[in-house]
């Protein structure tokens, strides 16, 4: 078996990472635009990542600066001035913030030598570092509650997948916004990526059919591949920008449930037959399943269960009953262990969120709740037999082009 795996200590590493996105304006780039007075550089660029959870990805941002190096003089503190306007996708302003130095109070540097300043500086304005979050959290309570304003769930950072989901960002042709840093991978991920990968090598060495699995992050691609030499090979592609692909697999009650909610989870599977007839049958003969094996089972239930009773359609009758298995065979004691926690804590944390939201009162865009995922894989499953309505709650419509939805 041929395959291309990075080191598990570099995967690890990753861990050090988190969430990261950055605009690279250029001089020379399209998107420069006539400079405002008392500026030097002026851009209107699109937007692609995700700030508030009261506004959508989409629009543009209208940047205006000064050259704080702009002065000839060696001895001349630089100055700062940053303009900063939200636009819609029709680029009217929605929001405008400046940032700006002030002559009167220049910046201190941070040497060992101005100490004496510094402490200075922190004692005249003690609270200004710690209140910076609670102010945060007072704004959003009343753009939430005072102003009606539905909160949209945190996508995954821009990437190709992202471009045909709900809450895209707006087409960025020049490449200006860049991701840098994707989500941490947690205990749950780097454990059940250990697991499934396992299992993938035995199953494709024994159903004759080559996985490639191709990550639209910053993770390296897999290629789980019989001999190559081989004339009848057969080639599924998945390509997926879920931070939690393989802990998704864990979590899903068959290849099947995977299948079907895998465009909720940024992940296309270019054959999706091909890929039911590698994770069907099992890898050794049919054995009783141990009781964790059994309670993990039960779990997957339970947690399709509370997804459906969030959900006005029914699921297709396919994926009814569940089995008594799942495409992970013959997992260690460790392994089953590890699963049941996988399993169990998933389902935990989806209803601590639920019960959360419920108890504050808070609301997400309508039909975009994170309990309603399945809802709305099945509304593709169901698609021939419903009609199209925009006033069905199914799609939201942003007829004001202003990005953010009020509650009503």
């Amino acid at each position: 078996m041929a395959r291309s795996e990075s080191d598990p200590q570099d995967y690890l590493a990753l861990a050090k990472l988190t969430y990261r996105h950055a605009y690279v304006l250029k001089r020379d780039s399209q998107h420069l635009v006539d400079t405002a007075e008392g500026y030097h550089y002026s851009w209107t660029f699109p937007r692609s990542f995700h700030v508030s959870p009261f506004n959508s990805r989409n629009g543009y941002y209208r940047l205006d600066i000064i050259n704080p190096f702009a002065s000839s003089d060696e001895d001349a503190i630089p100055e700062v001035k940053v303009f900063l306007r939200l636009l819609t996708p029709s680029k009217e302003c929605k929001l405008q913030a400046l940032l700006a130095s002030s002559p009167s109070r220049p910046s201190i540097d941070l040497d060992p030598s101005r100490s004496l300043e510094i402490l200075r500086t922190l004692l005249r304005y003690p609270l200004s570092l710690l209140l910076t979050t609670p102010r945060i959290m007072y704004q959003a309570y009343r753009l939430h509650f005072e102003k009606r304003l539905a909160v949209y769930p945190r996508p995954q950072p821009s990437s190709e997948a992202a471009k045909n989901a709900w809450n895209a960002p707006q087409d960025d042709v020049e490449g200006l916004g860049l991701p840098i840093a994707w989500q941490i991978p947690g205990w749950s991920e780097t454990t059940a990526r250990r697991i499934v990968l396992d299992e993938l090598r035995s199953r494709v060495e024994k159903n004759g059919i080559d996985l490639h699995i191709e990550f639209l992050d910053q993770r390296e691609d897999f290629v789980l591949s019989r001999d190559r030499s081989l004339k009848d090979r057969k080639l599924c592609t998945i390509k997926t920008a879920d931070p939690k692909f393989f802990s998704n697999l864990v979590i899903a009650p068959s290849a099947l449930h995977f299948v079907i909610l895998s465009p909720e989870l940024l992940t296309t599977i270019d054959d999706p037959s091909l890929f039911l007839v590698l994770m069907g049958g099992t890898s050794s003969p049919a054995r009783q399943l141990s009781i964790l094996e059994r309670m993990t089972n039960a779990m997957r239930r339970r947690f399709f269960l509370f997804f459906m009773a969030h959900s006005a359609l029914p699921a297709t009758p396919d994926l009814w009953p569940f089995d008594d298995s799942h495409f992970i065979t013959n997992p260690s004691l460790v392994d089953q262990i590890e699963i049941c926690l996988i399993v169990t804590l998933a389902y935990f944390a989806d209803l601590a969120e639920e019960q959360i939201m419920r108890l504050v009162g808070a609301s997400f865009v309508e039909g975009r709740e994170p309990w309603k995922q399945w809802e709305r894989a099945l509304k593709r499953q169901w698609k021939d037999k419903l009609v199209s309505d925009e006033s069905d709650g199914w799609t939201v419509v942003e007829k004001d082009d202003l990005g953010s939805i009020r509650l009503v």
